[in-house]
């Protein structure tokens, strides 16, 4: 297998979170074919809060379109998105690496 450290930004918009995402995914390919993703971010909202962002997951199908699954945890000390610290994420969506583009939709539980 072969490891890759991919950064990555871009926007974050939805009903109760909107800003800017900034990070990396130490990603494994492994001998198998098998992408695991390990990725840790940072969130700043668009009032200027920090919000820590890990997730684990897999990118599935053929490059240059796969499909991606992840499992995400939010945290911050910030009072007014303190709400994010109590709820589990899973992400799917989709990594066009062909264009560097990433599509992902979050649902919490």
């Amino acid at each position: 297998g072969a490891r890759f450290d991919v950064y990555f930004e871009g926007a974050v918009s939805g009903t109760k979170l909107s800003g800017t995402v900034k990070g990396g995914d130490y990603l494994h390919v492994r001998a198998d074919g098998r992408f695991q993703l390990h990725i840790h971010a940072e969130i700043t909202t668009d009032d200027g809060k920090k919000i820590a962002l890990a997730a684990d997951g897999v990118a599935l199908g053929e490059p240059p379109v796969l499909q991606l699954r992840e499992n995400v945890t939010l945290t911050t000390s910030a009072p007014e998105h303190s709400w994010v610290n109590t709820i589990q994420v899973w992400g799917t969506g989709t990594v066009d690496v062909s264009k560097g583009e990433v599509r992902i939709k979050g649902y919490a539980a």
